[in-house]
């Protein structure tokens, strides 16, 4: 986890993370049931509070130059997707590798006005991500920003 900051540039001290919205259940599979038991009543009604507490605190906080977002599928719940939905305003993804284990791709969020590079990843519990592919993901979204 620290290492990958390191490698593009950042101090991993200076780095956010954050799972809030999967953190509520024990892996991704188990999120929907969770969601349904929970005061949000919905995974969509979940990721949309979680989305909107990210958009006002954690972004204001953090203020990012790039967010890292892991997924293991589109599919599924996961930080890309979610991240893709909530603030993608429509946009498509631009796949700078599209193999199942080195996955990247890239989009531009609208997270409250600011234009933020988002690269998605293949969860690094299981992938040894790119960091080649990374940094082109973003050089992309930087150019489109």
């Amino acid at each position: 986890m620290t290492e990958l900051p390191c490698a593009l540039g950042f101090d991993w001290r200076d780095t956010v993370y954050t799972n809030a919205l999967l953190m509520c259940s024990k892996d991704a599979a188990s999120i929907q049931k969770v969601a349904r038991g929970s005061p949000a009543a919905s995974l969509e009604s979940l990721a949309y509070k979680s989305m909107e507490f990210f958009k006002r605190v954690t972004m204001s906080l953090a203020e990012p130059e790039l967010i890292i977002a892991y997924s293991n599928g589109l599919g599924s719940p996961s930080a890309a997707r979610i991240l893709w939905e909530a603030f993608g305003n429509g946009e498509a993804l631009d796949h700078v590798d599209a193999s199942s284990y080195r996955a990247t791709y890239g989009f531009t969020a609208d997270i409250g006005g600011r234009r933020v590079p988002v690269v998605g990843i293949r969860h690094m519990s299981r992938f040894v991500p790119s960091v080649d592919n990374i940094k082109l993901a973003w050089a992309r979204q930087r150019e489109r920003a």
